[in-house]
């Protein structure tokens, strides 16, 4: 199990255990005749997305923007941007395989658009996190913004 699947297991906010076997990578393998990890992890898709998107943004901010006045109030709308992007990353994501029905779930399990709901809620959390600890990280650097968000 890798960092992020730890992370998401820790934040597991409800969802139904079909969509937890999806981001899993399990489906139906019809070589072995069972379920087994066919595909990577989305899990750890959704999470390098949103590491990446926290990482971008929390360097523009500190590095390449220089807001003279209100500096808090614009790292909190870059905040609140992100935790809304990342939201719509982790619904989008298993919400479109679940519209085109590209998923291989044992019989009896499925998913619904409010499972994926829980799940971009769940990432929502995550990004809250990640960009705390990545601003209190990266803003040492930063010249105009390094007493920025607390």
């Amino acid at each position: 199990m890798s960092f992020l699947e730890r992370i998401y297991y820790w934040l597991y906010t409800g969802y139904s255990e079909g969509l937890e076997l999806h981001l899993q990578g399990i489906a139906y393998c019809e070589e072995v005749g069972d379920y087994t990890h066919l595909y990577a992890s989305y899990y750890n898709v959704v999470g390098i997305i949103s590491l990446i998107s926290v990482g971008v943004i929390g360097g523009f901010f500190y590095y390449l923007w220089n807001p003279a006045a209100r500096m808090r109030m614009k790292w909190f709308l870059l905040f609140g941007v992100t935790a809304i992007i990342n939201f719509f990353v982790g619904f989008g994501i298993p919400y479109s395989d679940m519209i085109n029905n590209t998923y291989s779930l044992p019989d009896g399990m499925s998913y619904n658009g409010y499972d994926c709901f829980l799940f971009g809620i769940s990432n929502l959390i995550v990004t809250v996190c990640f960009f705390i600890i990545t601003s209190y990280i990266i803003r040492w650097g930063s010249i105009n913004n390094k007493y920025i968000p607390f």
